[in-house]
């Protein structure tokens, strides 16, 4: 059997992966009530490792419900895979970190640069994130916004979701350049998928769903990323027999 690099286009992301590190970012004491599992670390050399075994050069590191809307972690080894911890006074670098960078930097020959992109969370309570703050996130490589509703087992009337995902919609619009070509990734449950049509025809414009966050990055207006490949429950033999599939049907087939 060829070698995985010669069956994966060249370039191939790997489009969800979470960091963990509770020694340096410890994990609020809520986590395991907030997240509905007990956190563990998941450490960048392990990612990286895997991604050279799976041939994938490219990362997206997506945030875990674990650290809620706290992006430290994240925006930290984003910063450290991209070489960018020294321009940013809030990324720590030490030994270990720089280890980390130059194993980022020679993982299947990639050049480190680039080579990674983040999908945060934002809180849109009181004034919610600047658009400087969007355009710093934005420079560091986010091209994302997480909206996880699954793994705390929230599920919203369909009307409550869609004014949810507009509200996201409309601030990411309204920081121009700063949210330009970033995706909303939704994690809900799929007997829920439904609700999405209607906010598509609305907000996603051209109609444009994708799989993975880095496709979306070029390519002008929001996105939209539906999570966990729509997240059923269970795999049922006839396909049609999963609540919530012909809406994922629709919308990974609509033009």
């Amino acid at each position: 059997m060829p070698p995985l690099s010669a069956l994966l286009p060249p370039s191939s992301w790997d489009s969800h992966i979470h960091i963990t590190d509770p020694t340096a970012f410890p994990f609020p004491s809520s986590a395991s009530t907030t997240s509905g599992y007990t956190p563990h670390a998941a450490s960048l050399s392990s990612a990286l490792s895997n991604a050279s075994l799976l041939s994938l050069p490219n990362l997206v590191l997506v945030q875990p419900s674990t650290y809620g809307f706290d992006n430290s972690c994240l925006l930290h080894y984003l910063d450290l895979i991209n070489s960018r911890t020294n321009s940013h006074p809030d990324a720590s670098a030490n030994e270990s970190d720089n280890t980390a960078r130059n194993n980022a930097a020679s993982t299947n020959g990639a050049a480190a640069n680039n080579r990674a992109r983040g999908v945060i969370v934002l809180d849109l309570g009181s004034a919610g994130p600047s658009d400087a703050q969007l355009r710093r996130y934005h420079a560091r490589g986010v091209r994302g916004v997480r909206i996880n509703l699954k793994s705390v087992g929230r599920r919203m009337e369909p009307r409550e979701l869609r004014a949810l995902l507009g509200r996201y919609a409309d601030r990411l619009r309204r920081a121009g350049g700063g949210a330009e070509g970033w995706a909303l990734q939704l994690y809900v449950d799929m007997r829920d998928l439904h609700a999405l049509e209607e906010f598509v025809d609305e907000h996603i414009s051209p109609y444009y769903v994708r799989s993975s966050p880095q496709a979306a990055e070029g390519s002008g207006g929001l996105k939209l990323v539906v999570d966990h490949m729509g997240s059923p429950d269970r795999i049922a033999r006839n396909l049609g027999d999963m609540p919530g599939w012909e809406a994922l049907r629709r919308l990974m087939t609509r033009e």
